[in-house]
C-alpha cells in the first residue's frame, strides 16, 4: 500500500512537473513577443525555473495536492488560490532576477491556471490504467450505498474503486447516521486510512481524529446551514450567468437563428414550445425550448400511457420515453445536440433560471419531489445541471432528484465551471441524449 502511494505521488509530481514547464517555457516565449525581448537567453534562466518549481510544487504540497482525495471542482479552488499565492510570491523576486519581470511572472502566473488543471486531470486518469485506484470500503446503509456507488464511485477524477475487505481499503466512508457511528468511527480512526463521513445526501466529509467530534456535528448539521446562504449563492450565480451571456451572446443569437429558421422549414409553426415548470420555492414559471414534438402531442402522450403499459412504466421511472412517436425528426436531431435548449437563455435573462442549476421539474411531478422543497427548490433550475453531464437520460428520476440535492448543497462557482465544461463534452458526444 505504501508502495502504491508513493508511485501515485511521483506520477503527479511528474505531470506537475511537466505542465509547469510548459508553462515556464510559454510565458518566457510569450514575454519575448510582447516586449520584444528574449528572456531565454539569460544565463540565469536554469536556475530560475528550478527555483521557481520547487515554490510552485512546495504551494501545491501545502495545499494538500499529494495527498488528499478531492472532486475536481475541489481541486480547482485549490489550484487557483496556489497560482494566485504562487504569483504574488514570486513578484517579490522580480528585482533579483536578470530579465525576470512583473510582466513574465503575471503571464506565468495565468498559464498556471489553466495548464497544470488539465495535467492534474489526465494524471489521475492514468491510475486506472496503472492500477493505482484507491479502494474504498462502503460502510453504510443500502440506499445511500447504491447513490454513492452510481454517481461517486464513477467519478473519472476521484478515480475510487470498491472493495469488501476493510483492511485492504484505502478508504472508508460512513453513515453519520449509522447507530453506534461514535464506536464505529473510533475503530476506524486507529488505523492508517483515510476516513470520509457521508450525510443523508451522500455529502463527504474527510475526518481525523482530533476533528471527529466536530465534523460529526458539522455533518448533522450541514445542510439546514448550506441553505443558510443561499441568497449569497444565487447572488454569485446571476453575475457568473450576465457573464456567460455578455461573452457567449453572439454564438447564442447564431444558434438561435438558424435552429428557428430550420424548425419552420421542416416542422412548420409554432417553433418556440413553453409550458410550466416548476421553479425556486415551488413557484411555477413558464420554459421556452425549441418545439420537437408534433402539434397536440399532450393528448398523443395520453393515449400511449393509457394503451401501453410498458411505455407507462417507462415514463414514471424516467419522467421521458427514450422512443418517443410524439418527436419530430427535427426534433430528434436537435434533442441529440441539445440545441432544443437554447430558448431557456430567455429564461436566464429574465431571471427565473440560471445557466447551470438543477433540472426543470415538471409540473405533474410535484408530489414527486416535496422532500426537496428544502434544498433543490431553492435554487433556480438550470440549463444544463449536474444531472445532465451525470448520465443524463439513463439516470432514473429519483437518481436525478438526488443527484440535484447533491449538486446543491456541494454548490461553488468551481463546481458551475466543471458542469461547463463537461457539458460542452456531452453535446460533442451527444451521450445519453434522447
Amino acid at each position: 500500500m505504501k508502495k502504491e502511494k508513493y508511485i501515485k505521488t511521483i506520477n503527479l509530481l511528474l505531470f506537475d512537473s511537466i505542465s509547469f514547464s510548459v508553462a515556464f517555457l510559454l510565458a518566457n516565449l510569450s514575454h519575448s513577443i510582447l516586449y520584444h525581448f528574449s528572456s531565454l537567453s539569460s544565463e540565469h534562466l536554469y536556475f530560475q525555473f528550478v527555483f521557481l518549481l520547487v515554490i510552485y510544487l512546495l504551494i501545491l504540497f501545502t495545499f494538500g495536492f499529494y495527498d488528499k482525495i478531492r472532486f475536481l471542482q475541489q481541486d480547482l479552488k485549490y489550484f487557483f488560490v496556489a497560482g494566485i499565492i504562487f504569483g504574488i510570491v514570486t513578484l517579490a523576486f522580480t528585482n533579483y532576477f536578470d530579465n525576470f519581470s512583473a510582466g513574465f511572472v503575471s503571464i506565468l502566473t495565468i498559464l498556471l491556471l489553466i495548464i497544470p488543471p488539465i495535467s492534474r486531470i489526465f494524471a489521475r486518469k492514468t491510475f486506472k490504467h496503472i492500477n493505482l485506484q484507491e479502494k474504498v470500503f462502503l460502510d453504510i446503509h443500502d440506499q445511500l450505498k447504491n447513490f454513492i456507488r452510481e454517481f461517486i464511485l464513477k467519478d473519472s477524477y476521484l478515480n475510487l474503486r470498491e472493495t469488501a475487505d476493510p483492511e485492504t481499503a484505502d478508504l472508508i466512508i460512513l453513515s453519520n447516521t449509522s447507530n453506534n457511528i461514535g464506536t464505529v468511527l473510533a475503530s476506524y480512526l486507529n488505523t492508517n486510512k483515510k476516513i470520509f463521513l457521508s450525510d443523508e445526501y451522500g455529502v463527504l466529509f474527510p475526518i481525523r481524529k482530533k476533528n471527529a467530534r466536530q465534523i460529526l456535528q458539522k455533518s448533522l448539521s450541514y445542510a439546514s446551514q448550506k441553505m443558510s446562504k443561499v441568497q449569497y449563492y444565487l447572488a454569485i450565480k446571476r453575475i457568473f450567468d450576465f457573464g456567460f451571456l455578455l461573452i457567449f451572446s453572439p454564438f447564442i443569437l447564431f444558434l438561435f437563428s438558424i435552429t428557428g429558421l430550420a424548425i419552420l422549414i421542416f416542422s412548420g409553426k409554432p417553433i418556440i414550445f413553453a409550458n410550466f415548470r416548476i421553479g425556486k420555492d415551488f413557484k411555477p414559471f413558464k420554459m421556452y425550448k425549441f418545439r420537437t414534438m408534433k402539434n397536440k402531442s399532450s393528448s398523443l402522450l395520453t393515449q400511449l400511457l393509457q394503451e401501453n403499459f410498458s411505455i407507462k412504466l417507462e415514463f414514471q421511472k424516467y419522467n421521458k420515453l427514450k422512443n418517443d412517436p410524439r418527436i419530430t425528426p427535427i426534433g430528434k436531431f436537435l434533442r441529440k445536440t441539445s440545441l432544443d435548449e437554447v430558448p431557456q437563455f430567455i429564461n436566464v435573462l429574465i431571471g427565473n433560471m440560471n445557466v447551470v442549476g438543477p433540472r426543470p421539474v415538471l409540473i405533474q411531478s410535484i408530489n414527486e419531489v416535496v422532500k426537496y422543497k428544502d434544498t433543490v427548490f431553492k435554487f433556480k433550475p438550470g440549463i444544463t445541471g449536474l444531472w445532465q453531464v451525470s448520465g443524463r437520460n439513463q439516470t432514473t428520476f429519483a437518481r436525478r432528484l438526488e443527484i440535484d440535492a447533491w449538486y446543491v448543497l456541494n454548490w461553488s462557482i468551481f463546481l458551475d465551471l466543471v458542469i461547463c465544461f463537461k457539458t460542452v463534452a456531452k453535446i460533442i458526444s451527444a451521450e445519453g441524449a434522447y
